[in-house]
C-alpha cells in the first residue's frame, strides 16, 4: 500500500476527522472537537493545494462550508449527520482494502 497523500487519501482521512468532530461536538467535548476541527482544517488546506480539477476544488470549498456549518448552533444547511459521514465512504473504500 502506498503512503502517497492523494486527494482520495486526504478525503478518506477527512471523513474520519469529520466523524470524530461531530461525535465530540454532540458529546459536548469542546477540547476534542477543537482538536478534530484543527486537524480537519489542515486536511482541507492540503486538499485545496493538491492536484485536483477546478470542479474538485469547488467541491472541497463547498464541503468545508458544510462541515463548518454543522458545528453552528443554528446551521444554515439541513444535512443529516449520517449523510455527511456517508459522503466520505467511497474515498475510504478506494484507499483502504475494506471488504
Amino acid at each position: 500500500m502506498s503512503n502517497e497523500r492523494t486527494p482520495a487519501f486526504l478525503l478518506a482521512n477527512l471523513g474520519s476527522e469529520v466523524s470524530r468532530l461531530l461525535f465530540a461536538h454532540h458529546a459536548g467535548d469542546s477540547i476534542e472537537a477543537e482538536r478534530s476541527h484543527k486537524r480537519g482544517l489542515r486536511i482541507f488546506e492540503a486538499l485545496e493545494s493538491s492536484p485536483i480539477s477546478e470542479a474538485g476544488r469547488g467541491e472541497v470549498r463547498i464541503l468545508r462550508e458544510v462541515v463548518e456549518d454543522a458545528l453552528r448552533d443554528r446551521p444554515v444547511f439541513v444535512i443529516k449527520e449520517e449523510t455527511l459521514k456517508s459522503y466520505f465512504m467511497p474515498f475510504a473504500r478506494r484507499v483502504l482494502p475494506i471488504s
